[in-house]
Parts: structure tokens; sequence; C-alpha cells
């Protein structure tokens, strides 16, 4: 399990502006890091409790592809390490904020791709002997990317758990008629004899009075005004 060392065990061995800047500026209003300073082109940060509690207590592993510089918790949580940049400037560590997606998925910006919190989770701490290529949201929360709440899953597992356990509307694929959840009743009014008839979808009305279910539907659309001597509407 990876652990940072402590706030003074890690500024001991910084350079002496990057310890003088730690120590400049402002008091921390929230338990989100809170700037201290800057001081020659130098950018030093300390973090609050709260946020050392955070690093600390959770189980950390580094990314693929990003070893050394991003690191996701078992709770869900991305931090970046530690580095220097390429013009020898001082980069703290810090919790990346997740944004949400328009389908509910928590990003992270990691090397300027957004990433998804839950696979980055799935990925570092469950094992897909499988090769699997879904990760599903066991309780349906798409924000609580934990270890625990992940499993591997393919497109149909996934569909299934979202159809079975947790009482999402499913397709009907494979139904028809009645015992297709979307279907819709019909009444039928005969053109001549004003005979009225119902049905429990389109298609069970083309099969019983041997017409197409389709043209029932169309007529019931309202595209039609009547079809083989039958006017349609939905109940």
């Amino acid at each position: 399990m990876a652990v940072w060392a402590s706030s003074s065990s890690r500024t001991s061995a910084w350079p002496a502006k990057w310890r003088r800047a730690r120590t400049a500026v402002a008091t921390p209003r929230s338990s989100r890091t809170a700037v201290r300073g800057v001081m020659g082109g130098m950018l030093a940060i300390e973090r609050t409790a709260a946020d050392e509690r955070l690093f600390m207590t959770r189980e950390w592993k580094d990314i693929t592809g990003a070893e050394g510089r991003y690191q996701v918790s078992s709770d869900g949580y991305v931090r970046s390490l530690p580095d220097i940049d390429s013009r020898g400037r001082f980069m703290p560590g810090l919790i990346l904020r997740a944004k949400t997606n328009e389908k509910g998925y928590q990003l992270v910006n990691i090397d300027r791709r957004l990433r998804r919190v839950h696979r980055l989770v799935a990925e570092t701490f469950l094992p897909n002997p499988d090769g699997k290529p879904e990760v599903n949201h066991k309780n349906g929360n798409k924000a609580d990317n934990r270890r625990g709440n992940l499993t591997w899953a393919t497109s149909s597992e996934n569909q299934l758990h979202r159809y079975q356990e947790l009482g999402h509307r499913g397709p009907a694929t494979g139904k028809r008629g009645a015992l297709c959840p979307n279907s819709k009743k019909v009444v039928g009014i005969n053109v001549r004899t004003r005979e009225v008839v119902r049905f429990a979808a389109a298609s069970e009305a083309g099969r019983e009075l041997g017409i197409s279910g389709s043209g029932v539907s169309a007529c019931a659309n309202g595209r039609l005004r009547t079809y083989r001597g039958w006017e349609w509407a939905y109940e």
C-alpha cells in the first residue's frame, strides 16, 4: 500500500526557497489544499489536517501508464504525486477534482485525457481473468466508485443487472404482444358494422384479424385514417 510521508518529513527535503514559501501567506479556510505563498516563481502547498488524513488512510496504487505520477485509491479518489516539471518547478501532489459527464460517470483529467474513475479503480484493484470489457456498479450509483461496488461484466451481464437487479425497464428483446413491456393496448372499430374489438398490442390485433400489426400501429398513431376496414386507436 502506497503511503505519503508526513508534511514535516516531506518539506525537510525541499530546497530552502520552497520551505520559505511554505510559511509565507494565508491561513486555510477549508479542508481543501491551501496555497501558502509564491516565492521566486515557486509555488508551495500545505495540506490541512483533513487532507492529510485523506492521503494517509487510504490504499493507493499507481495507475497503469502513469506510474510514479498518478495514483488511484480503492474507494475512488485519484491524486497526482509530487514532481518537478521540465522547468525545474516543484509540483505538489493533489487530489484531482472529478467531473460528472452527461451519463453520470465521474471523470478526471490525466495527461490531458479524461478517464473514467470507476474504470481506473477496476483496472487497478480488480482482477479480470476473463477479459470482460465493462465495469458494473452493483448498487447502480455511478458516483460510488468503491472497489466493493464494482465488478467486471460483459455487455449482456451489465444490461441484465440493470433490468433484473436495479428494476430499470428493459428492452423488448424476444418478447411480443402482451409480453412486451413497451406494448400499448389498442381498440378497433369496424367501419361497416361498428363492432368494437380490443387487443393487448397492435401485433396481437394483426395476428387475430389476419392483417399487418404495423398497419394497425400506423392507424393508431394517426398516419392512416382507417386500415383494412377498421379504425384504430391506442387506449
